[in-house]
């Protein structure tokens, strides 16, 4: 998880230098989708949910169990 949050936050820089800026709501989308299958469930849960700013916490939570 730690690569990917790396990543995704190297390509959300280079496209914010480009102009090109989201939401915390449009990043956090974009990072549901990028989830496997497996996830489906859990991420519609998230979709659902008003408060997507957690999305990282419940990532990190589900992992663990």
């Amino acid at each position: 998880m730690a690569e990917f949050d790396e990543r995704f936050s190297d390509v959300v820089i280079e496209l914010t230098s480009l102009g090109k800026e989201y939401s915390n709501r449009e990043l956090a989308l974009k990072v549901m989708r990028a989830l496997p299958r497996e996830w489906d469930v859990k991420t519609m849960a998230m979709r659902e949910s008003k408060d997507l700013n957690n999305l990282e916490r419940s990532i990190r939570k589900s992992e663990s169990i």
